[in-house]
């Protein structure tokens, strides 16, 4: 699982940086186990549930991330669209 920020600074340029790196090749890879590992990878920086308010995370439409009990339950979710 890797975790990707993009933001824009004060004059609006662009930035898209990787935050974190985890292999989850043990687990399951179901939606609540995508759920607490993405937040446990926010937590390393400090991003913790009061911030989830204000991230959107965007995915692809797989079961284990647009679950119900998965990211959809704690952060506002997009689908990405691939059109290759």
């Amino acid at each position: 699982m890797s975790i990707t920020i993009h933001y824009i600074d004060e004059r609006f340029n662009l930035y898209a940086r990787t935050l974190h790196v985890k292999p989850v090749e043990e687990a399951s890879h179901t939606a609540e186990m995508v759920l607490e590992e993405f937040s446990k990878g926010l937590a390393m920086f400090k991003v913790m549930a009061d911030m989830y308010q204000q991230i959107i995370v965007v995915s692809d439409s797989g079961s284990n991330c647009c679950g119900a009990n998965g990211i959809s339950l704690a952060f506002y979710w997009l689908a990405c669209l691939n059109t290759s």
